[in-house]
């Protein structure tokens, strides 16, 4: 494990080691991740410091947890562009159970809220928008 932030904790400095090879491709989408047992000897540290790393990677969308079984990277989906206009402000936000029910979001996946000046707010899964200027 490497990391710049040597006051960080470890569960962090792991999560970061297995973000880099998750976005760089080393895990490629639909692959599992080694056990947790696995990660806990390569990268010489206890399981509830690969469980605490695995839950940040879950809650930022990259993994698919399912007790029992290895982590799954989870493919991103392609990205729509929404154009602000004049006026318009965005919120990203957490949502409500009920609205990530609704909205079919997986842990970690926050909505933006797009509130126009005429008093409309569109709401949309931040994992599949991209917002422009």
């Amino acid at each position: 494990m490497s990391s710049d932030h040597r006051s960080d904790p470890i569960y962090v400095k792991l999560a970061d080691t297995l973000r880099e090879q998750i976005t760089t491709g080393h895990f490629p989408p639909g692959t599992l991740l080694p056990s947790s047992n696995a990660i806990s000897e390569r990268h010489h540290v206890g399981l509830v410091t690969v469980q605490r790393a695995l839950r940040l990677l879950a809650n930022e969308g990259l993994i698919d947890t399912q007790r029992g079984t290895p982590a799954k990277i989870r493919a991103q989906p392609d990205r729509a562009t929404i154009p602000l206009t004049v006026g318009d402000r965005l919120i990203a936000r957490m949502p409500t159970p009920r609205e990530a029910r609704d909205h079919g979001l997986p842990a970690g996946v926050p909505l933006l809220e797009i509130h126009h000046p005429t008093g409309t707010i569109t709401t949309v899964r931040a994992d599949r928008h991209n917002v422009s200027a």
